[in-house]
């Protein structure tokens, strides 16, 4: 039985795949299998996938005759997982420290309270250009304080613990454009979260992904999210302000990190 369960999807990334799927097999903990969706791509990933399962058996990969979807990809890549503990990576991103698995299964091991632990990302654009670093609160209770005024993990970054992820419905089939962040909420009401204050992540801005087309969806579903989550967690008042002007501003072409947002927040948003 493998430690991690490392759980990715991908459709027509064949230019990207190679760089995601190198950063895990150079972990310096190896003790994984990786569970790869294939969701009906059209490009050359079905070919790249193959060409990698030769080499190394961790990796388990299975192509959907149509596609999907990432929810559906995730849960059923999850109902496959047989590791105490799972990770993730979109197959866009990639993995920079080599001891990222081992840090933070340290971490886990150390804190068995804790059900799930991040990191901190460098965000570039499609060119691998740096653009930014996207940096979190590190403890358990200065993530509760942010949780509804924003998503303190990054989804390619996160270790958890798999039962737990399972007994709190894995990614909910309502959510879409927002799997990951409801699921961070419906933990957080049984168990602790943490971060490493360490960047050990490259996270892609996509043109052509969820936050870039389908952006005024994306936060109108948040909003609806934080107000399911408003008794949960504190500074509701403050979360519905930031989403609610955010949404404002996705008309006009003015989200993401807007300037006006960080005087207002005074914090990466």
């Amino acid at each position: 039985m493998p430690k991690v369960s490392i759980i990715m999807s991908t459709y027509n990334d064949a230019e990207f795949l190679p760089e995601a799927m190198q950063s895990v097999l150079g972990q310096s903990f190896n003790d994984f299998e990786f569970l790869i969706v294939d969701d009906n791509s059209s490009d050359t990933t079905k070919n790249i996938l193959a060409d990698y399962q030769v080499k190394d058996p961790r990796i388990i990969f299975w192509s959907n005759p149509v596609n999907q979807g990432l929810t559906k990809n995730l849960n059923a890549a999850l109902a496959k997982a047989r590791g105490e503990f799972m990770a993730r990576l979109d197959s866009d991103d990639a993995w920079l420290d080599k001891n990222k698995l081992k840090k933070q299964l340290d971490f886990l091991d150390k804190n068995p309270n804790y059900c799930l632990v991040g990191c901190w990302a460098e965000v570039c654009g499609p060119k691998n250009k740096k653009l930014y670093d996207l940096k979190y609160p590190a403890g358990d209770g200065e993530i509760r304080e942010q949780l509804l005024v924003r998503n303190c993990f990054v989804h390619s970054g996160i270790l958890a613990r798999t039962n737990a992820v399972k007994e709190a419905g894995v990614y909910g089939a309502g959510r879409q454009y927002i799997e990951d962040y409801a699921l961070w909420l419906e933990l957080g009401k049984r168990y602790k979260f943490g971060n490493i204050p360490e960047i050990m992540v490259s996270y892609r801005v996509n043109d052509l992904g969820i936050t870039r087309t389908k952006n005024k969806e994306q936060i109108k579903a948040v909003l609806s999210l934080i107000k399911e989550y408003r008794n949960a967690y504190p500074n509701y008042a403050l979360a519905l302000l930031k989403w609610s002007l955010q949404y404002a501003l996705s008309f006009v072409g003015l989200t993401g990190r807007v300037n006006v947002l960080k005087k207002i927040f005074k914090k990466e948003i």
